[in-house]
């Protein structure tokens, strides 16, 4: 982080980089439910057709990871994307 994070806590496990992690995970949460795939609205109840959606949900988000790592590695990939964004 740019600025130094303060964390108070009562519990010796938890360190700075552990709750950056956490950090990543309530994006990716978020990333599953309101901002993306919408998980909330699947009305999946059967715990295996939950189970395969969730690893379909999964994998496509892994792909979109490194599909975005990709492009932020490639200048001439990451230019035409903000190029775009622009238009």
């Amino acid at each position: 982080a740019k600025e130094p994070w303060l964390l108070v806590t009562n519990c010796p496990q938890v360190h700075s980089e552990a709750y950056g992690l956490r950090m990543w995970e309530e994006a990716a949460f978020k990333d599953f439910k309101s901002n993306g795939f919408q998980w909330q609205r699947s009305r999946v109840r059967k715990p295996a057709h939950a189970a395969r959606l969730w690893l379909v949900m999964a994998l496509s988000y892994l792909l979109a990871l490194n599909l975005g790592a990709q492009t932020l590695a490639k200048k001439t990939l990451l230019k035409q994307v903000a190029q775009c964004h622009h238009e």
